[in-house]
């Protein structure tokens, strides 16, 4: 990476985002940050009209560059694509259907530079195309500031941030050569997340509103159990453990191992007996792998009560889906 070139680089992944792209590069070029700007389009291969609208903007802009792929490598290889044009002293990451608010890039980098953090993370809120943002539910709602390994527990807790890429600002000396990992179809954002927050020496949360996450009415809950995708996020958690080093990323981890188990018991209630039962199959499986037991966890791990109480409640939608298959 070639450094301080600029003061912020922006990396935005494009994949059949027509409809919303000019909405996001517009709230980009209309920020309150009076510092210099890198704007990196990857334009990874859409079958629809995004790369025309990407090649419109970077006709008007100096600041704008577009890199084309020749085939659609999905967001990871994009996302790689664009950190190799990084230029900026600091980098972020923005998905082209989503929104950042206008003071959003100030706030972020004015704290980075005065904590010397090699990371802040701002609140985000999610929206629906026709609905107001609604803050999420993992929003801090006063400064906070982590250093050496308590940078990564608290991702692996997953209570105040979540492995987005996204809503951060990030220090790109601190991270040089780190990628994210081509070849899964999910989670593959938490695996890079892990690499970056086990390296940074320090993290500064901000209540600030710097994200507006877009949520499409997709259906791909119940998707990623029948295409298998789900596989990828069991995956990515496991690659995660080889980050792990402190006692206290230990306890954390293994919380996120059941915080995991359990969501994908009670997501797997409507699908059809073959499936579900697949899936259960590999549940289980992923939990023996994983070492968990109620035991375990309550006199090895040492984890919290809500993460036993979350234990319990897997077992319960675990025995309650087994039941149903006819």
């Amino acid at each position: 990476m070639v450094v301080e070139t600029y003061d912020v680089s922006l990396v935005l992944p494009v994949y059949n985002v027509e409809q919303y792209i000019s909405h996001c590069l517009d709230s980009l070029l209309s920020q309150s940050f009076q510092g210099s700007l890198q704007i990196i389009l990857v334009e990874d291969k859409s079958p629809d009209n995004s790369l025309s609208i990407c090649r419109e903007y970077v006709k008007k802009y100096d600041n704008i560059t577009l890199i084309e792929h020749a085939e659609n490598g999905g967001s990871s290889v994009a996302r790689n694509s664009g950190l190799e044009q990084v230029q900026g002293k600091y980098f972020i990451f923005v998905d082209p259907d989503d929104i950042v608010p206008a003071a959003a890039l100030e706030t972020l980098y004015n704290t980075i530079e005065e904590s010397g953090a090699d990371i802040v993370k701002g609140n985000n809120t999610s929206f629906k195309t026709t609905q107001s943002p609604c803050l999420v539910n993992y929003s801090v709602k006063e400064k906070e500031e982590y250093i050496e390994g308590e940078c990564f527990t608290v991702l692996l807790k997953h209570e105040k941030l979540r492995g987005h890429p996204w809503g951060k600002i990030f220090r790109t000396s601190s991270f040089k050569g780190i990628r994210f990992t081509p070849g899964y179809r999910m989670a593959q954002d938490l695996l890079f997340c892990a690499e970056v927050f086990s390296k940074a020496s320090r993290l500064v949360l901000i209540p600030d509103v710097v994200y507006q996450y877009r949520i499409h009415n997709s259906g791909a809950t119940g998707r990623k159990y029948e295409t298998g995708a789900y596989l990828s996020w069991l995956k990515c958690i496991t690659a995660v453990g080889a980050f792990v080093v402190t006692r206290q990323q230990k306890k954390a981890y293994q919380e996120l191992k059941v915080r995991s188990l359990t969501q994908i018991a009670k997501e797997i209630r409507s699908l059809k007996a073959d499936a579900l039962l697949s899936v259960l199959e590999v549940v289980e499986s992923t939990r023996v792998e994983w070492g968990i037991s109620l035991n375990k966890l309550i006199l090895q791990d040492k984890v919290s009560t809500t993460s036993i109480y979350r234990y319990i409640s897997f077992l319960l939608a675990q025995k309650k889906a087994r039941s149903s298959i006819k």
